[in-house]
């Protein structure tokens, strides 16, 4: 709790002027007017809060300048200055839990002791409070120093007119010192010291000093009524402590002493409020109370309503408590107000509220609405006390209130009566709201499903008029629909009521004027079920064998769409059984059904709803299952000559099919062959086209039909041509033309691409066009030998290939002739051993080369030396036979000449 705080409110002198006493006053009146009647609004004092931490930083040392209080008192007086209306300082000084570190230990360290955060007493405060020993010697001695000097600063200045120094205050701890919520929190704060008698001690040593020091400036003593810890931990209510604390501070301080009330707060807290006003009342004026802050208790009418039952002439409103107006003063942000009695006391009531109406808002919430009372004494009426049934709901000072806590399915009767700021209690005025009475009937107690039923219902008030409005209406504790109210009826018709027995009934739910009804007493309709139909249908029809048939019923009704199952048949043999779906379809999948016609049916079993029903028969008719076969090879393209494994793929629907498989070439057949587990046949052939087509034919069984694949064509690639190269002549004399022929040919078929003709590695001419398969190159060539080859460069289907190579003699004008000998040595050679091969060229004095031909085959080349001969050896001839000849390139002088073959043996 904060510390105990004094309601004093003064007029104040100007600035610095002499003052022997300091006498509370009504205060400064508030701009605002009068809030409530019969009290006024004040500003009632500023308010400094400060510690004792704040005010002496070391033990015995002064206290500090230029403090908060200093600073108040100086922006005080300069606000008094410059205003008509003076301000007064209240001065709040924390020296419990306040005090300066240097003091809290002096009797011993304090006590961590966890207890329950005042504003949920059900939940722990996260950080232990420490319970220091405020009431032993060393630091009652250190307390008294320093408001000994507080004293000698503040007593006699005239602006200050209030001083309240809480020592034993303990913020969150001191009121579980009477409210501990648990045995825990008790046991902690007796283990730490702090008891009943303890607290006692403090207060009264708390007073005695104030006595000693303070001679002009009052100071407050402020009691809560709470339920006290005894020593041993149990709770007492202590009215007599609360009572004698009291009268100690009277008989002590005298006129300085003043009683201050700041517990109104919710009774949730614990307070013991009878307790608390015994005691006030037995300890007398003057008695002032100041509001908790954001707790305050109930309304401010409330509070007002207390404090005069209490002889209270003043109530404090901190200045956070938003809902009382305030008052701007530039400098001073913290201050409070206060609401005064201004009018002597007064035993007359005001009269009853007028016109009290009620506005039903539903079962649980109505308005009310009055015309103001009267109240002639002067002070006028000050707020209204509300009733239901006898229990008061709460006070307002507007006329009109809002109960969110009502039942008028129940006979109510509300109450008003009207309070006067002097506290008398008006004559009350009366509202009563009974429920009207709600009865409901049918067009026809049994139908069937899907046909229109309509209910009534009638509403008759028990308070005369006719209600209006909306009736609901239920099939057990379900809402089936609702009407409008038209000369106390309303009706409500529907088709969706399902098969059975239903308890209808009908509620009112009210008006501005009729409360609702309780619902009405329940009538029996009864539903009987309707007759439902079956349509059935097969997909697709006819079905191949093995094939998924889809066969669907759906079943309809006049009203919702049935529920339910279908049981579907073949003749008389049951396949199986499916749900209806949500748009009234059952479906049931079979691939079992056997080739030939079937007879299907099926059977709606009926719901809550609907009676059963069977759909008409259905011819199904299942034929041979279709195939299909497909054909592809174990490599397409394949290499040319290389075996081909062809692969026939039979599938159906309706299984795996057995038989045999026909593979063919055009009407050429390459072979049958039956199939095998897997539906598979295969055939492995070499084919001698580069293309070929293919088809597979399945030729099928009792079970399944035949099909054919589609054609497939088998291609080959590098199947290698012949290359033959031909002379129109074997020597032509310069400068004349020669035609070289390339012949391309090749039993897999016709090569296309082209040739290119070469002198040894040099190209004659850009590649010519295989024709026909065949090329040509008509060209002129220089006198001299030339061997000369074709190159094919392949196609897609055929490989490159090279000629032999071809002796080309093209003879100069005038030119001698010549001849050439080809000996070989030795003859017959074995494999690996060098032959030496000689061409003796006849012709004195010829020069040049001479090529050495294996077949078509160049395999060397000699220079003719000055006898004639040119010679090449080789060890690379493999056995068997080689025709061996020379080519004489010719001179200036010689014509070119190609020798007969010789023939050499290669032995292994």
């Amino acid at each position: 709790m904060t510390a105990a705080l004094l309601t004093f409110v003064v007029n104040a002198p100007s600035a610095h002027a002499a003052i022997t006493t300091k006498s509370p006053l009504s205060g400064i009146t508030d701009r605002n007017g009068k809030p409530f009647s019969g009290w006024e609004s004040v500003v009632n004092n500023y308010v400094v809060r400060v510690t004792w931490a704040e005010l002496q930083t070391a033990a015995g040392g002064p206290i500090t300048p230029n403090n908060k209080i200093d600073q108040a008192i100086a922006a005080v007086h300069t606000w008094n200055a410059s205003h008509p209306v003076p301000e007064a300082i209240k001065v709040r000084i924390d020296s419990g839990t306040g005090a300066p570190d240097w003091a809290k230990n002096l009797d011993g360290p304090g006590t961590a002791v966890a207890v329950h955060d005042t504003q949920d007493p059900n939940t722990p405060d996260s950080t232990p409070d420490t319970v220091g020993r405020f009431w032993e010697t060393n630091f009652g001695a250190a307390y008294n120093d320093f408001e000994s000097k507080l004293a000698t600063l503040y007593d006699g200045v005239d602006v200050i007119r209030d001083v309240t120094i809480s020592r034993c205050t303990l913020s969150t701890v001191e009121p579980f010192l009477r409210t501990a919520s648990s045995q825990n929190t008790k046991n902690n704060l007796l283990a730490a010291g702090y008891t009943v008698a303890a607290d006692k001690a403090c207060q009264t040593a708390q007073i005695d000093e104030a006595k000693l020091v303070w001679n002009l400036t009052p100071s407050s003593l402020s009691f809560n009524p709470y339920q006290q810890i005894n020593p041993d931990g149990t709770d007492n209510t202590d009215e007599s402590y609360t009572e004698s604390m009291i009268s100690y501070c009277r008989t002590t301080l005298g006129s300085l002493c003043v009683l201050e009330n700041n517990s109104l707060r919710s009774t949730a807290q614990g307070a013991n409020y009878t307790s608390m006003y015994n005691a006030i009342k037995n300890a007398g004026s003057p008695i002032t109370f100041q509001t908790a802050g954001s707790t305050v208790i109930g309304s401010l009418c409330n509070t007002l309503t207390s404090a005069v039952s209490l002889g209270a002439n003043s109530v404090e409103i901190p200045g956070q408590y938003s809902s009382d107006p305030t008052i701007t003063m530039a400098g001073l942000n913290a201050y409070d107000h206060a609401l005064n009695r201004v009018q002597p006391p007064d035993n007359t009531p005001p009269s009853a509220p007028a016109n009290l109406t009620a506005t039903v808002n539903s079962s649980s919430n109505v308005t009310l609405n009055w015309q103001p009372a009267t109240d002639g004494s002067g002070y006028g009426v000050g707020c209204y006390t509300v009733a239901r049934n006898g229990t008061v709901l709460g006070t307002t000072m507007a006329t009109t209130f809002t109960d969110t806590g009502a039942n008028t399915l129940n006979p109510t009767q509300y109450t008003v009566t009207a309070n006067d700021g002097a506290g008398n209690v008006g004559p009350a005025v009366a509202k009563s709201l009974t429920p009207p009475i709600t009865s409901v009937s049918s067009s026809a107690s049994t139908i069937t499903y899907g046909s229109t039923v309509t209910f009534t219902a009638t509403v008759t008030s028990q308070d005369g008029g006719t209600p209006t409005g909306t009736v609901n209406f239920y099939d057990g504790t379900t809402q089936i629909g609702s009407g409008t109210l038209s000369n106390g009826q309303a009706q409500f018709a529907t088709s969706s009521l399902t098969g059975g027995s239903h308890s209808i009934t009908a509620t009112y739910l009210g008006d501005s004027t009729f409360p609702p009804s309780s619902p009405s007493s329940a009538i029996t309709e009864t539903v009987n079920k309707a007759a439902s139909t079956t349509a059935l249908n097969s997909s697709p029809n006819p079905s191949g064998y093995g094939s998924t048939v889809t066969i669907t019923a759906t079943v309809s009704g006049p009203g919702a769409t049935p529920t339910g199952t279908v049981t579907f048949k073949d003749g008389s043999t049951v396949l199986g059984t499916a749900n209806v779906d949500g748009t009234g379809q059952a479906t049931f999948q079979t691939s079992g059904l056997a080739i030939g016609s079937h007879t299907l049916s099926a059977s709606y079993a009926g719901d809550g709803n609907y009676n059963a029903s069977a759909s008409a028969t259905r011819s199904q008719t299942v034929t041979k299952a279709g195939t299909s076969t497909g054909l592809n090879s174990s490599a397409n393209p394949a290499s040319y000559g290389s075996p081909v494994t062809l692969t026939a793929t039979v599938t159906s629907p309706g299984g795996i099919p057995s038989g045999s498989v026909t593979f063919k070439s055009g009407s050429t057949s390459l072979g049958t062959v039956t199939l095998d587990s897997s539906g598979t046949a295969q055939v492995t052939k070499t084919f001698t086209k580069v293309s070929t087509p293919i088809t597979a034919t399945y030729a099928g069984n009792t079970t399944f039909g035949g099909s054919t694949s589609p054609v497939f064509t088998q291609t080959q690639n590098n199947a290698p041509p012949t290359v033959t190269l031909s002379s129109s002549s074997s020597a032509v004399t310069a400068p004349s033309s020669v035609t070289f022929t390339a012949s391309v040919t090749s039993t897999a078929g016709t090569p296309s691409g082209s040739v290119t003709f070469y002198e040894g590695s040099t190209a004659l001419a850009p590649p010519v066009a295989v024709v026909s398969g065949k090329a040509q190159l008509t060209i002129a060539l220089p006198p001299g030998g030339h061997v000369i080859t074709a190159a094919y460069s392949g196609d897609a289907s055929f490989s490159p290939k090279t000629s032999a190579a071809l002796f080309q003699k093209v003879n100069h004008t005038g030119g001698k002739m010549s001849s050439a000998a080809v000996t070989t040595s030795p003859n017959p050679s074995t494999s690996g051993q060098a032959v030496t091969i000689t061409a003796t060229v006849t012709g004195a004095g010829a020069t040049g080369t001479v090529w050495f031909f294996d077949g078509g085959n160049v395999i060397g080349s000699a220079n003719v030396d000055g006898s004639g001969h040119a010679a090449f050896t080789t060890s690379a001839l493999s056995v068997g036979s080689h025709s061996l000849k020379a080519g004489y390139s010719g001179d200036a002088v010689f014509n070119p000449s190609l020798s007969n073959a010789k023939t050499q043996t290669v032995n292994p």
